[in-house]
């Protein structure tokens, strides 16, 4: 926060007595990264969206020249965090009906459906 022309850090209240956890539960920072870390993959945003929505806009762009590198980074990111592998439950341009379109194809699908 600012305090006129300088940084002011914000008072964080202390712990008094004993905590809900022994210490030795608490997460350890080093190097600035948390050893713990939270059930990112039971979230359902995640294990929703990344293979029902991430994942088949990724692979509609790549029918088209268009570049989706921060989905195709965000999808990578939370494979490595979880360990999961969206792609094998994804919905694929073939599940949807539209693989071996390229990108003018699908775009008519989507206007004026399958036809």
């Amino acid at each position: 926060m600012l305090g006129g022309s300088r940084l002011v850090r914000p008072r964080l209240p202390r712990a008094r007595g004993k905590t809900s956890r022994p210490a030795s539960a608490s997460p350890t920072i080093a190097m600035g990264l948390a050893t713990e870390t939270p059930e990112i993959g039971r979230h359902k945003f995640i294990s929703e969206a990344v293979p029902t929505g991430l994942i088949p806009v990724s692979q509609i762009a790549a029918a088209t020249p268009v570049k989706t590198p921060p989905i195709d980074a965000l999808v990578e990111t939370v494979r490595n965090m979880t360990g999961k592998d969206f792609a094998a439950e994804a919905r694929t341009l073939e599940g949807l009906g539209l693989g071996g379109m390229d990108g003018h194809q699908i775009r008519h699908v989507i206007e004026k459906g399958f036809s």
